[in-house]
């Protein structure tokens, strides 16, 4: 079964979203958006062939848009 591992530059990266959306539209709309972000991780779980490639970055590595920010990731067997 796979799993979603989630880096601790991508944590960080929520955080400061989170910060940044509340200083700037406030606690609901920052919530909002950042559940949007992680119900784009379990779209992910399930398309992980719909992203966007970027192998000339890394092997395998692909994008997907929300808003005004992307995840990049890799779909392992494992």
């Amino acid at each position: 079964m796979k799993q979603l591992v989630v880096s601790g530059g991508a944590r960080a990266d929520l955080r400061e979203i989170r910060q940044f959306s509340t200083r700037r539209w406030g606690r609901d709309q920052a919530r909002d958006y950042i559940e949007m972000i992680i119900a784009r991780f379990a779209w992910i779980m399930v398309n992980a062939e719909r992203g966007s490639r970027y192998d000339r970055f890394m092997p395998g590595l692909r994008r997907v848009k929300v808003r005004r920010h992307a995840i990049y990731y890799r779909d392992l067997p494992e």
